[in-house]
């Protein structure tokens, strides 16, 4: 439904395929070829990805993104988690093999001012800083 509101796209044009249709097939396919976990990496509204967890067989985990909020639930035996926005939170995933079915846990951490900042990354990430200096700071116009 989404595809109709989009102006620049015919959606005659496009090839669609229900995300569940494809989930299944994906799943199926993947884990025919031995995979031990399945991810599903998302980008939809989180009644959608409840509907991928309660509806297809062979999904271990859904990571989810869209909403811009930390969030965790478990549905059908199905973790669904999306890490929230602008970098605020991470989460730490722990898979179990050992058990069947495995164990999947995850941690929520946040991200405050309570860490050091790493000198390698912030090195790295400096190049990208130019980019964001002073972004959306320009007078508009003046009374």
């Amino acid at each position: 439904e989404w595809l109709d509101t989009l102006s620049t796209i015919n959606p005659g044009e496009v090839t669609f395929t229900d995300y569940v249709e494809a989930g299944n097939m994906l799943a199926k396919e993947l884990k025919h070829r031995g995979c031990d976990i399945v991810i599903a990496l998302t980008h939809m509204r989180t009644p959608n990805d409840i509907r991928l967890a309660e509806s297809v067989t062979g999904i271990d985990l859904i990571l989810g993104g869209h909403d811009h909020v930390y969030e965790n639930k478990k549905v059908n035996g199905i973790n669904i988690l999306k890490s929230g926005t602008e970098f605020r939170n991470f989460s730490l995933i722990t898979v179990d093999f050992s058990q069947e079915p495995m164990a999947i846990e995850i941690e929520r951490v946040d991200v405050t001012s309570k860490y050091d900042e790493e000198p390698e990354l912030k090195e790295r990430l400096s190049k990208f800083q130019g980019n964001k200096k002073g972004s959306g700071r320009n007078d508009l116009g003046k009374n």
